[in-house]
């Protein structure tokens, strides 16, 4: 009876016991591993005396050493010895695996135990148990040596050596008194052995904080910041984290260990070697204290953070563990960025703006000196672009431009880098043309192509056109400068010979933009100086021969540079926007004129005044007709507005409204140079014109060539057929207006009736005309 109730003390009083230890180590510190582990290795215990009790009650065969005795006690030991490695700090350096394969491995051999040796389980059983304990005086007395931190650890270790000495003693003894004690004197020692580093740990646990001071030091920072601290131990190779990583990574709870092979598999592929090479430089104190890079977080994106961290090292030189900090930097990369774009972007079209093509055009020839290639530079510029602007705004302006550059950009693609370099200007950079002049030659009409076509912008129609300079590196320049220099030079070539073509740099290009600067220079002060003059010449009736009207055309006088023709000012009084005024002008004094000269005529005379295209889409154009014939006294019906076949037909939406208005003064309208632009006649049919002039291109050819003799005749018959005259341009022989009387043409002018004449000689000549017509009445 006192037998059954000592076994029965002895059993269960220690299971009660290790079930409370687990719940009150659980309360302790539920996010501890060390107490997570501890709790459960007490309730293996509980089970551990439990069954032993069981054993005694009732002759169980071996299948309950086999099934549950044995494994209880193997994993028992397991966690024990688990619980004081993690407790003393202490894993070999060794990842989470191998240490639970070091702590386990009894409890992971006895199924083959069971499997192969099922004869010998016993003898299986004791041969593992002396392993395990002879590995388990193996470490502690390698800890027990070099260590020991502090007296707690050493009493903890000291303790752990004497039990897995005494433990493997009774097995080594039961072994060789060949089984003669039984198995319950060494099992009972194991066991109870157990049960004393149980109330050990439990002590420790409960009462004591056995941590590294620099491990205490990181938990008082960590758990009172916000900010993401991490730990790296250089034994381990374990990263710790504290609880800010569940915000900065949107990590699961609970998550504060990593190895760092997952550590790494989360940042940014582009980033990784980086990373790997701050570590190790961090290490050895050579590198940078921090590093930006991308981490993904556990939403699957990646964001921006910062990493800082200090190395400390043992008393041996060694890195014992490396003590850091990370912040989410997301918001500033992004601004960065955003910043970096601004600076190398253009925010209109997204393409690279002039710094960029700058360095980009520098880098190009920084490997052109290593490589001996020969990068080329397109500058491209938009012709008349400032029309969009004054008629329909900088908004519908900027859209227009968005719009070419796409499809530039289509063009171009791989083969070169496109870019705005402000306003109206783009530059493409080529890399490597050596020699094939026909690649620059075939992107440059690639690109013109995308001008010729017609766009929409606002509802209404627009035909784009731009002119191209090219240079070539070396020919035309060795630094960046020099190139983007010669191929502007070259582009305002190209301007100047009418636009929509591209222009190749040569020698002596340099002295046209000189001019064009000087020009410039002078026009800007040709109003003030009253240096304009207008000249005009006569449109005769082809039926009557008799003047029946003159177009007035301006004439430059400089006292510096000469008498300017028009073909070279005009385009430079459209581009810096001189073009407006100096247009009002012209109006204003062939108004003056006309007036004076129709005093007394029976047959009153019509002036034509050339409109140029930005003129004419100026919003106030109608009122400033308005008032210029109110002033001048001219009559409406004694006035004929020219625009170019170009400007009618770039904008029909809006060419018809101002002409219509035009129109409701009283004033005639004309399209000028038909035949050079994009039109036909069809397009012109929806515009309130009254007369079509042809350009001189067709008219002088028609002695020579019959297929423009039949194209003037073609022309004339469908402008009568819309009921509108037709005015040949460029007259100059007796055959040449033969032809065009044959064909029914209304008037004509050019040289053959007379040159432009200034207002004087004008007067002479309508003096003489009336006076020979009053000696034939």
């Amino acid at each position: 009876m006192l037998t059954s109730v000592w076994i029965a003390v002895a059993n269960l009083v220690p299971a009660l016991l290790f079930s409370y230890f687990a719940a009150e180590l659980y309360t302790r510190n539920p996010r501890g591993l060390e107490y997570r582990i501890a709790a459960v290795s007490m309730i293996v215990l509980s089970f551990s005396f439990a069954s032993r009790y069981m054993r005694f009650l009732s002759d169980i065969g071996p299948e309950f050493l086999q099934y549950w005795s044995a494994p209880i006690l193997l994993l028992s030991l397991g966690q024990i010895n688990h619980v004081f490695r993690l407790v003393v700090h202490w894993n070999r350096g060794q990842e989470d695996r191998m240490l639970l394969l070091a702590c386990y491995w009894p409890l992971l051999v006895w199924p083959f135990v069971v499997m192969f040796m099922q004869t010998w389980l016993l003898n299986g059983l004791y041969f593992i148990l002396a392993v395990y304990c002879l590995f388990s005086c193996c470490v502690s007395y390698r800890l027990w040596r070099k260590r020991a931190w502090n007296k707690g650890i050493r009493f903890f270790i000291t303790l752990f050596l004497i039990v897995s000495a005494v433990r493997l003693t009774a097995v080594a003894v039961e072994l060789l008194a060949g089984h003669q004690l039984g198995l319950d004197m060494p099992i009972s020692v194991i066991l109870y052995g157990q049960l004393l580093l149980a109330v050990v740990i439990r002590y420790v646990l409960m009462s004591h904080d056995f941590s590294p001071p620099h491990v205490r030091r990181y938990e008082i920072v960590s758990s009172t910041t916000d900010q993401c601290i991490w730990e790296w131990d250089a034994d381990t190779g374990i990263v710790h984290w504290n609880d800010a990583i569940h915000s900065l990574l949107k990590a699961p709870g609970g998550y504060s260990r990593m190895p760092p092979a997952l550590f790494f598999e989360m940042v940014h592929p582009e980033d990784r070697e980086a990373l790997k090479e701050w570590t190790r430089a961090i290490l050895k104190e050579t590198g940078p204290r921090g590093i930006p890079f991308r981490i993904q977080n556990f939403e699957g994106e990646y964001i921006w953070v910062m990493s800082s961290g200090k190395a400390v090292y043992k008393p041996d030189g060694r890195p014992m563990y490396v003590l850091g900090w990370l912040i989410n930097i997301h918001d500033q990369k992004q601004a960065e960025q955003k910043i970096d774009r601004l600076a190398y972007y253009d925010s209109l079209t997204d393409l690279p703006n002039r710094l960029q093509l700058q360095e980009r055009l520098n880098s190009l020839l920084m490997e052109a000196g290593k490589l001996n290639t020969r990068p080329a530079v397109l500058l491209i510029d938009l012709d008349r672009f400032k029309l969009i602007n004054d008629t329909l705004g900088h908004e519908a302006g900027d859209r227009a431009l968005k719009m070419m550059a796409g499809l530039m950009k289509h063009v171009v693609g791989g083969e070169g880098v496109l870019g705005r370099a402000g306003g109206d200007e783009f530059v493409v950079l080529l890399q490597d043309v050596a020699d094939d002049y026909d690649r620059i030659i075939e992107l440059a009409n690639a690109i013109l192509a995308v001008f010729g076509i017609q766009i929409e912008v606002e509802g209404h129609e627009f035909f784009m056109s731009a002119s191209i300079g090219i240079s070539i590196y070396p020919k035309d320049g060795l630094t960046a400068g020099q190139l983007l220099k010669s191929a502007e030079i070259a582009m305002y070539r190209a301007k100047n010979r009418g636009g929509h073509q591209y222009e190749m740099y040569r020698c002596g290009m340099d002295e046209l933009l000189q001019q064009r600067v000087q020009l410039e220079k002078h026009l800007r002060g040709a109003m003030g100086c009253e240096e304009f003059i207008v000249h005009y010449q006569p449109q005769v009736d082809i039926m009557t021969n008799r003047i029946v009207g003159m177009e007035a055309l301006i004439r430059w006088s400089s006292p510096d540079m000469g008498l300017i023709s028009p073909v070279q000012f005009i385009p430079v009084a459209e581009e810096i926007g001189l073009i407006v005024p100096i247009g009002n002008w012209i109006l204003r004094e062939a108004c003056r004129a006309t007036r004076r000269w129709n005093d007394g005529r029976t047959s009153p005379l019509t002036i034509s005044v050339n409109v140029s295209a930005r003129q004419f889409m100026q919003p106030d154009f109608h009122d400033t007709v308005k008032r210029i014939l109110e002033e001048t006294q001219l009559p409406p019906e004694q006035l004929c507005l020219e625009i170019t076949e170009s400007t009618a037909v770039n904008n029909i939406g809006f060419t018809r409204f101002m002409l219509q208005q035009l129109i409701s003064l009283g004033v005639k309208t004309s399209v000028d140079d038909f035949g050079t632009g994009y039109s036909s006649l069809s397009q012109l049919k929806m515009l309130p014109l009254h007369t079509i002039k042809v350009d001189r291109s067709f008219i002088h050819p028609m002695t020579e060539e019959e297929e423009n003799a039949s194209i003037v005749r073609a022309i004339i018959a469908m402008s009568h057929s819309l009921n509108k005259r037709v005015v040949a341009e460029g007259v100059e022989t007796p055959e040449q207006l033969r032809l065009l009387q044959q064909q029914g043409c209304d008037m004509y002018q050019g040289f053959l009736c007379s040159r432009p004449l200034p207002e004087s000689d004008m007067e002479e000549l309508l003096a003489a005309e009336a006076a020979e017509l009053r000696r034939a009445l």
